[in-house]
């Protein structure tokens, strides 16, 4: 903890640098334990640190520093640590499908990083419109890019109209 006459001689500015280029694959490479630098070998295209200031960043990596200085030659500065808070806003496309008696795919305009449903893919709520009585949806095949959706009565295959809630990040 700075005293009032310390802080007078610091400044500290945090740092971010981030990057959007898909790099190479990290689990790919198998003990991570054994690299320094995750970032080097992940082949990552950086942006260059910038200053950080609160505020939405679209990005897939992000990298941070702090610099301290001194203007006094007898004022030794160090960060001991700090703490970074991430938080990822839900992604969550409404999509209203018409089935067919065979079903239908569905491909999402954007795919999806990851969710909280099996597999780390997204969730998805489905709702028949207009469903008679008898009538099951079917959701299957779900993954970060798409999924199947199909209506079945008694058994059978109908064409119906489905609403989709997908959510994920």
């Amino acid at each position: 903890m700075l005293g009032s006459a310390s802080t007078q001689f610091i400044t500290v500015t945090p740092q971010i640098n981030t990057a959007t280029t898909a790099g190479g694959d990290l689990y790919a490479q198998g003990d991570l334990y054994q690299y320094p630098d995750l970032y080097v070998i992940g082949d990552v295209d950086w942006n260059g640190f910038q200053s950080f200031t609160p505020g939405q960043y679209r990005t897939r990596y992000l990298d941070f520093a702090m610099v301290l200085a001194t203007i006094d030659p007898n004022t030794i500065c160090y960060d001991l640590e700090f703490v970074i808070t991430v938080t990822i806003p839900a992604l969550i496309l409404n999509i209203a499908v018409s089935t067919g008696t065979g079903g239908a795919t569905v491909t999402f305009a954007s795919p999806f990083n990851g969710g909280a449903g099996s597999g780390n893919t997204p969730v998805v709520q489905a709702t028949i419109i207009n469903a008679a009585a008898g009538d099951d949806v079917f959701v299957t095949s779900v993954t970060r890019t798409g999924l199947n959706v199909a209506v079945k009565n008694a058994g059978s295959s109908v064409a119906r109209t489905v609403y989709l809630q997908v959510e994920g990040f």
